[in-house]
C-alpha cells in the first residue's frame, strides 16, 4: 500500500477500517455516520459490526480496502478521514449540518 493511507493523521489501521466500512454493501451513508458516532470511530464500528449477521450487509475485505487505497495512490489522491484537520472547513461544516 502506498503513502495515501498515511496522508490521514489518523494512521493506517483507521484508514483501512474506514475504507472497509465505506466500501460496504447494505450500509447507507446516514447509518455509517450513526455507527461512527455510536462506536466512536471506524475501527470500533468495524468490530461492532463483525458480530452482526445480516444478509444485506457485507463489509468489504481488507484486500478490497487495500486495493481502493492503492487506486487512490495511483490517482495521486490524499486520503482525508472524518476528523482530519486537513479537511477544508466548508466541507467539514457541510458534513456536520447534513446529519
Amino acid at each position: 500500500m502506498g503513502n495515501a493511507a498515511n496522508s490521514s493523521k489518523q494512521g493506517k489501521p483507521t484508514c483501512l477500517a474506514t475504507f472497509r466500512l465505506a466500501l460496504r454493501s447494505g450500509l447507507r451513508l446516514c447509518r455509517y455516520a450513526q455507527l461512527l458516532k455510536q462506536f466512536g470511530g471506524s475501527i470500533a464500528a468495524l468490530v461492532g459490526l463483525s458480530g452482526i449477521r445480516r444478509r444485506d450487509l457485507r463489509i468489504a475485505s481488507l484486500k478490497d480496502a487495500e486495493t481502493a487505497i492503492a487506486n487512490a495512490v495511483t490517482a495521486g489522491a490524499d486520503i482525508l478521514l472524518h476528523g482530519d484537520d486537513a479537511i477544508p472547513f466548508r466541507l467539514a461544516e457541510k458534513a456536520r449540518t447534513s446529519r
